[in-house]
């Protein structure tokens, strides 16, 4: 008996299932038409779920976290420091910059690479890490096809001038295009 108030518990706070009529109002929006078809060749991007899906603009809320993230850095950097000036020693002992945990990234769809260099730019402040090189090196030994959502035009998430030291940290991207994972490599 006990259990049954748990769950009509847990139920009060769980939305409501959609009605038919929304499922229907939702169906008309998202054609599932394309979607059977694209199932052969999803990397054409036509399923409707995919279309209305893709490329969602997220960099507002990241970029003012990770702004406000980058700053309590600065500040932990300059305390442990006494100095935020770039002409301090960069030979200090590394341990002194180990103020934050390492920065752990993870792109899935990671196409061209774009968004996860800009993710590790974000999660460990580092004003070196640039699309316009990594773009280079993409095109270095031939052709890279257009990124799906413009990632490479995209504005970079912007590193305050006075970071000494970058956070350490990595970014692991997935992605399933052979042809995108060797070029990657």
């Amino acid at each position: 008996n006990n259990n049954n108030n748990n769950n009509n518990n847990n139920n009060k706070n769980r939305p409501p299932d959609c009605t038919l009529n929304q499922l229907k109002k939702v169906r008309r929006q998202l054609r599932p038409d394309t979607c059977f078809e694209a199932i052969e060749a999803p990397f054409y991007q036509t399923c409707s779920f995919t279309q209305e899906t893709k490329c969602p603009d997220v960099t507002n809320y990241l970029d003012e976290y990770y702004q406000e993230l980058q700053q309590e850095y600065l500040e932990k950097t300059i305390a442990t420091t006494g100095n935020g000036d770039k002409d301090i020693d960069t030979d200090i002992d590394t341990a002194t910059y180990d103020i934050m945990e390492a920065f752990v990234g993870l792109s899935v769809g990671c196409n061209k690479g774009f968004d996860a260099l800009n993710t590790l730019r974000r999660g460990t402040f580092d004003a070196s890490l640039s699309k316009h090189d990594w773009g280079m090196e993409m095109t270095k030994d031939g052709i890279l096809h257009q990124s799906v959502c413009a990632q490479n035009v995209t504005l970079s998430f912007q590193v305050l001038p006075n970071i000494v030291q970058p956070r350490k940290g990595t970014v692991h991207c997935f992605e399933p295009v052979p042809a995108t994972v060797k070029k990657l490599q």
